[in-house]
């Protein structure tokens, strides 16, 4: 069987073996010396075609036989080697091929079928709408990949007629209203302002799984996502706004136009040659922005699954010991970063390298589209930090605009509950039974004398508690006015001695270096180290007292778990309540009324 290579696959050689890698994956096959002499060989062979008898007799030996086989082996199981039994159609002639190589060599090494894919391509009646300033750059590009059925509807079609016929396309000089769109494979659709996609959906009526590429053109140019049977206009929308909040937030200027009409057209007809050949990713898009004409590859929800995100992490990683390297906090990856990532995510991570990293590690955080809404997040270390502004920034999105609920956040749903319920209950909490600190563990300590020696604010902490309530809240105040700065919530006097002595000094070094940042002064992020058996007793534990009337009820509410544009969120946020506890109902009489309803469930 003859055996071929997918094109960009390359190789080098590294310390005990050699290192390959393709359009999609990236590795290292160990062995001995003369595994670099048998790729030396057989790649350039496979990269036209050979057997393996032909791979074996280039190498001069039978005993390199199970080297080869060894090498397509491992290239096979990564999909590196084309599939040629599984091919639907065959493959283009010379002609064919010289004239579409580049288009044709990227299908060859993204698709499982790729001159099938190439010939739904040649075959696709694709619609153009929009400037030509961005109508003709998508159209040359889709042409030069061998589209082969364009039909240009721009809105300046004089300035389209040389183009339309070079290309053999199709000219619609009277605007696309009343067209007949029954056998369009695929639109580019281009405009300004908002709504591109939802109009363009709206306007044509395409039929379900025709896919559309909206292209907002402006200051900051959005190509795509792609739109599919009138679903995920939304997301695009959407998408487009929240770069436009990113582009005003990191102040990068308009991008210059018509440069940048041009590049996002461009980016447009790639993603339809994509989409239509196949080889393209779920909700892939690019933004263009900046005075210097940069773009951007994006990920969105539009077009993709939404499955449930992995369970978060329960709680967070214990501190490293000393010598030790930490341990890498899940949360980073799982929540942090996809909902920080640029141009879609909810917010962004600031640089903050002149905030200090001792005694406490701080975070800053903005909110696009919020101008002068920046937060501040603190921890015993910069991981701890990153999670906790991370959360703070999502408290600051789900703060309700009137009403008894709280912003609230957490990894899990019993954070997000029990963050909310501890914020709700520091008004109500008394002085405790238990002595104030006077001994602070060493770590709290250093944070005091900070205070005290470098903002010169003598602070004294004092426990306060709901009876009932196994975590106690520390409060730190003015040694000598009384005066309050800040609270935390901890399952020992330590631990929430800690979190409001922390939250004290995080809030004066923001005043100092970011003034109108905000820092929480109620600090609940004893909540993620703590474990969930513990979370689950402090639970039960308000809902005891409130089934007894001695709170107004337990914490409740609607996280926000669905983005527009990031799909379903890998974190729990939003407004939380003490809800009243149900009275329960009173036992029925033995001797009711004869003519007592029936109850409704009973009908």
């Amino acid at each position: 069987m003859t055996m071929r290579s997918r094109p960009y696959l390359h190789y080098a050689p590294v310390t005990g073996g050699v290192y390959f890698s393709g359009p999609r994956t990236q590795f290292v096959i160990l062995g001995p010396k003369v595994l670099l002499t048998v790729a030396d060989v057989c790649v350039p062979l496979l990269e036209t075609g050979a057997t393996e008898d032909e791979l074996v007799a280039a190498l001069g030996s039978e005993r390199a036989r199970p080297a080869v086989r060894r090498l397509t082996d491992e290239l096979r199981a990564r999909d590196l080697l084309l599939d040629t039994e599984r091919f639907t159609a065959a493959a283009p002639d010379e002609e064919t091929r010289e004239r579409f190589g580049e288009a044709l060599a990227h299908l060859e090494a993204f698709s499982d079928d790729p001159y099938a894919a190439f010939g739904a391509l040649r075959a696709a009646r694709v619609l153009l709408h929009g400037p030509c300033a961005a109508v003709l750059p998508a159209a040359r590009g889709l042409a030069r990949a061998g589209a082969g059925r364009l039909v240009l509807a721009p809105t300046d079609p004089q300035d389209a007629v040389a183009t339309a016929r070079r290309l053999g396309a199709k000219l619609l000089t009277e605007g696309v209203d009343g067209l007949d769109v029954s056998d369009v494979d695929a639109v580019i659709w281009c405009a300004e302002g908002p709504g591109v996609a939802e109009a363009a959906a709206r306007l044509l009526g395409l039929r379900d799984g025709v896919p559309l590429v909206p292209v907002r053109l402006g200051p900051t140019a959005l190509a795509g996502p792609v739109v599919t049977g009138g679903s995920g206009a939304h997301t695009a929308d959407a998408l487009a706004a929240r770069a436009e909040d990113w582009a005003a937030a990191r102040e990068t200027g308009p991008a210059p136009r018509p440069g940048a009409d041009a590049l996002a057209g461009a980016l447009a007809g790639q993603l339809v040659f994509e989409v239509l050949a196949g080889v393209g990713t779920a909700g892939g898009a690019h933004v263009v922005h900046g005075e210097d004409l940069s773009a951007d590859m994006l990920r969105t929800a539009a077009g993709a699954a939404a499955p449930e995100p992995a369970p978060a992490p329960a709680s967070a990683p214990a501190p490293a010991e000393s010598g030790n390297a930490p341990v890498t906090d899940p949360a980073l990856q799982g929540v942090v970063a996809p909902l920080s990532a640029p141009w879609t995510g909810l917010f962004e991570l600031a640089e903050g390298g002149d905030l200090p990293q001792l005694p406490l590690a701080l975070r800053e955080a903005g909110l696009p589209g919020r101008k002068g809404a920046e937060v501040i997040g603190w921890a015993r270390d910069q991981q701890g930090a990153t999670v906790a502004v991370a959360l703070e920034a999502l408290r600051r999105l789900a703060v309700p605009e009137g009403g008894p609920a709280v912003g609230a956040a957490g990894i899990t749903e019993d954070q997000w509950l029990l963050d909310g319920a501890l914020r709700l209950l520091t008004e109500r909490a008394a002085p405790s039974e238990r002595p104030d600190p006077v001994r602070l563990l060493p770590g709290t300590e250093v944070v005091r004398r900070a205070l005290a020696e470098e903002h010169g604010l003598p602070v004294v902490v004092r426990l306060l508690e709901i009876p009932g309530i196994g975590w106690p809240l520390a409060r730190a105040v003015h040694a000598e006015t009384g005066e309050v700065y800040g609270h935390g919530w901890g399952p020992t006097g330590e631990e929430a001695a800690h979190g409001c002595l922390g939250t004290v000094l995080a809030g004066r070094i923001a005043a100092g270096l970011r003034p109108g940042a905000e820092v929480a002064a109620v600090h609940t992020g004893a909540l993620r180290t703590a474990g969930p058996e513990a979370l689950a007793r402090l639970r039960a534990e308000i809902a005891a007292r409130a089934a007894a009337g001695l709170l107004p009820g337990e914490p409740v509410g609607t996280p926000l778990r669905s983005d527009p544009v990031l799909g379903t969120l890998p974190v729990f946020f939003g407004p939380v309540a003490l809800s009243p506890v149900p009275s329960p109902v009173p036992p029925a009489s033995p001797e009711a009324p004869a003519h007592a309803e029936e109850p409704a469930h009973a009908r």
